[in-house]
């Protein structure tokens, strides 16, 4: 019996920190694969290492122009999100001879950098309750 109370009260515990965590990804001009990644490490968000080890979840998947939304269950925690659509399928995201975006990109917050990605803190949200996030591709 107590093993039971334990077990019950474990995994009704852990079923309670799962925050529904909705992205409304707006302003989307083409069709291709959108790479999202949510981080939930300052370090890995900033490093120039962009393998999935460092990200807290990966979703790949085609969009269409316009909208394109997305469900997701996460754990009590700040987080921040990049986005690109790959519009020529060659798995990466595209730059011009000066270094300017050739495919669609966002971050989570609208934010942009200076030179290159965000830094986290800007682009980071805090995840306490259930949240609807809006991201207009750039």
């Amino acid at each position: 019996m107590i093993l039971y109370l334990f077990l019950l009260n474990f995994f009704i515990f852990h079923e309670q920190t799962k925050f529904d965590l909705k992205f409304k990804i707006s302003n989307i001009r083409y069709s291709g694969k959108m790479y999202f990644a949510l981080y939930d490490n300052p370090d890995d968000f900033n490093s120039k290492d962009e393998s999935i080890k460092n990200m807290k979840l990966v979703i790949r998947e085609i969009v269409n122009p316009n909208v394109h939304e997305l469900d997701l269950k996460v754990e009590n925690g700040n987080y921040a999100v990049k986005i690109y659509i790959d519009k020529n399928s060659n798995q990466k995201f595209d730059t011009n001879f000066f270094g300017f975006p050739t495919e669609q990109f966002g971050f989570s917050n609208d934010v942009i950098g200076i030179i290159g990605p965000p830094s986290f803190e800007k682009a980071s949200f805090l995840v306490n309750n259930n949240k609807s996030i809006e991201i207009k591709m750039k």
